[in-house]
């Protein structure tokens, strides 16, 4: 799902790059490309879609009908730039029209609709579900786009709520992980909240709710414990 969803965004955003590049020459969506690309720590991928699409890494590489010369390397480097474009998306106008496109593409949907699929949403954290699917590759990935086409876009943030798994995403920032998934789950939540109270009430009911039962696990315990001690 995620090259299929690089696809159709990839094309959304190059298209509104060509549309934009006369008015803002040599300007990248959140500032200029030796910005990002010290930003980066010298990374060459710049947040530019025109860059990557006249690379040769593009769209062609990372579907299903990927060509013989289309390899494993090309299609990391593709979805690793493109993750880096999207993750970079600031909150100026010409930003949220970028995510408005991939939401009318349906990009967002079809992201969160994955993230569902992957997360074991009706499970305890304590569930053995829950390692597999910290397990899953492209678990980082579908965490650092939606963090980026959400964040402060009240509709694709309503988007990924729709999906129900808020409640799961808040479950995985609990979680330690060596891939840092605990981390981009809370920036993905950090993402849906900003610009939505009613967003932050849900995700603050949530880990309020955490709070008290891990007060009510430990009260237990204690109990537990002094009717052994006698």
């Amino acid at each position: 799902e995620i090259p299929r969803a690089a696809e159709d965004a990839d094309t959304t955003i190059s298209s509104a790059s060509s549309r934009d590049s006369s008015s803002n020459s040599g300007t990248s969506m959140s500032g200029s490309s030796s910005d990002s690309d010290a930003d980066s720590g010298g990374n060459t991928c710049t947040p530019s879609a025109e860059n990557i699409a006249s690379s040769g890494v593009g769209p062609e590489v990372s579907g299903a009908g990927a060509g013989a010369g289309a390899g494993e390397e090309e299609r990391e480097a593709y979805l690793e730039c493109f993750v880096s474009i999207v993750q970079r998306m600031g909150q100026d106008s010409t930003a949220h029209a970028l995510r408005g496109a991939m939401m009318h593409r349906g990009v967002v949907g079809m992201l969160a609709r994955e993230l569902a699929r992957v997360l074991p949403l009706d499970k305890e954290k304590e569930d053995e579900a829950w390692q597999q699917a910290l397990a899953e590759e492209e678990l980082p990935r579908l965490l650092q786009l939606l963090a980026g086409m959400v964040r402060g876009f009240r509709p694709a943030q309503e988007e990924v709520a729709k999906a129900g798994v808020l409640a799961a995403v808040h479950v995985l920032e609990e979680l330690s992980s060596e891939r840092q998934t605990g981390s981009l789950a809370e920036d993905l939540l950090g993402a849906l909240v900003l610009g939505n109270e009613q967003m932050r009430e849900r995700v603050e009911l949530l880990r309020l709710t955490t709070v008290e039962k891990k007060r009510e696990r430990a009260k237990a315990q204690r109990e537990k414990m002094l009717q052994e001690m006698g």
